[in-house]
This record gives C-alpha cells, sequence and structure tokens, in this order.
C-alpha cells in the first residue's frame, strides 16, 4: 500500500487493502489520535497506520481462535501466533486467511518495536485464549488470559514508546477494562459459543456490572495520580460513552 496519500484517508485505504469495512479502522484511528493527545506527543502517519491495521482485522483474529471447532481453532491460532513472532514467508504461509497474512506484514513494516514487542505478547495471549473455551479453567487464569489480550495496551506504547512504569500500568489496567466492556457487549455470543470470561462467569448481570464499574474506578484512580483531571475530560468521556451504549449507566 502506498504511504502518500492524505492522511485523512487511511482507515478507508487499510479497510481497501484488508477487505474490511472502514468502521472499525476509523474508530481505532480516532481512539490513537485521542492518545496523543493525551500524551501530548505530535499524532504520526504511522499511528494512524498501526490502528487500522489492527481495526481493520482484530474481529477477524479473534474469531481464528474462538471461532469452529477447537482442534482447528488451535491449529490457525499457532500458525498466527508462528506469523506474527517469527514473519517471513516460511510462517506467513500457513495462515489459511489473506486479510490476516496482509495484516501481519503491514504491521511489522508499520509498528514501533514496543508496539510490536506488545503485539506479540498479545498473540500469545490469544493462543492461550483457546482455554476459554473449557469449562474447566479456572477463573484465574480467564481473568489472566483476559487481561493479556487486551489490544489498548498497544497503541499507548505505539503513541508513546518512553512512558514510565506508573503511566503503562494505567493503560495496563485501562485495556483489560475496555476488554470487560466489550466482553459485556458480546455476552450473549460468547455464552452461547462456550467462551468464558470475566463476565460470563460473574453470576448475575447486577455482579457483571459491578465488575466493570470496581475495575472503572480503578482506571480512574490511577490515572488522577499521573494526569490533571483536565486531559482526563476526552478519554473519561469515551469510556463513559462506551458504557452507555452497552447499557451501563451510573
Amino acid at each position: 500500500m502506498s504511504l502518500t496519500h492524505n492522511t485523512d484517508r487511511i482507515p478507508e485505504l487499510v479497510a481497501t487493502e484488508l477487505d474490511s469495512p472502514p468502521q472499525t479502522p476509523i474508530a481505532y484511528c480516532e481512539v490513537i489520535a485521542m492518545l496523543s493527545r493525551l500524551e501530548g506527543v505530535p499524532l504520526r502517519r504511522k499511528d494512524l497506520l498501526a490502528a487500522a491495521i489492527i481495526g481493520g482485522v482484530i474481529r477477524r483474529v479473534d474469531d481464528t481462535f474462538d471461532r469452529g471447532p477447537i482442534d482447528t481453532a488451535h491449529q490457525q491460532g499457532c500458525a498466527v501466533t508462528d506469523a506474527v513472532l517469527h514473519p517471513g514467508e516460511a510462517t506467513l504461509q500457513h495462515v489459511t486467511d489473506p486479510r490476516i497474512t496482509k495484516a501481519i506484514s503491514m504491521a511489522h513494516d508499520t509498528f514501533t518495536p514496543e508496539a510490536l514487542d506488545a503485539l506479540k505478547n498479545l498473540m500469545r495471549a490469544q493462543l492461550d485464549s483457546v482455554q476459554q473455551r473449557l469449562p474447566a479453567t479456572p477463573s484465574s487464569v480467564i481473568e489472566d488470559i483476559t487481561r493479556r489480550k487486551a489490544t489498548f495496551f498497544l497503541f499507548a506504547v505505539q503513541v508513546n514508546c518512553s512512558m514510565g512504569p506508573e503511566r503503562a500500568n494505567c493503560y495496563r489496567e485501562l485495556a483489560y477494562l475496555l476488554q470487560l466492556i466489550d466482553d459485556y457487549a458480546d455476552y450473549d455470543e460468547d455464552r452461547f459459543a462456550g467462551i468464558h470470561t470475566p463476565v460470563t462467569r460473574s453470576a448475575s448481570d447486577t455482579d457483571a456490572v459491578r465488575l466493570i464499574l470496581t475495575q472503572y474506578r480503578k482506571v480512574k484512580n490511577l490515572f488522577l495520580k499521573e494526569y490533571k483531571p483536565p486531559q482526563l475530560i476526552e478519554p473519561f468521556s469515551y469510556i463513559d460513552q462506551l458504557l452507555k451504549t452497552v447499557g451501563i449507566v451510573f
């Protein structure tokens, strides 16, 4: 894909390249732009590309691990993970979805080293996520997988690779919160597919909402230690809107 096009068209161009609807790449680009404002760093073209690439294939990658017979899911998941960890013709040829193959190649050309490391860790977590389809998997393992497979941390280190450990922890906890919200939105689908998450393991909807709001308060307290309140208006308005979208109002 040519990188000489107008920045405003990046989500559309990536979506076309990956044969994906443009809505998610656009949303992810808006998020990474918000992060650049929060961190006070310039928004770079490669940051938008990174967001659009993940947005273009994230659901497809998730489905590789979560759908179909578990043996097939594990086999394909291994192929995708191996291609991310060791990119090259020898590994990419085993990935059956050409759109994922293309996204992996684009990621290695675009991501910062820190974001690429985060992507590799994310794929290791995705491979472990096959355990989410097993009823015997302990809830502590389910939580650990859910934390590690959250995508948002990748965006944070793409935008600001030099953040200290305290800020990095803010984003890890925020990533977990956003993953919980996503799991809440997918509750019925996950239950039907036999996928276990901290949300589906909750005893009731009330308990699931309590879990999410407890994590929300934890995240807000962490961010208030690192950022001034005016800086947090935009990101927490974004989170509040996500909560309202899934029916959680407080």
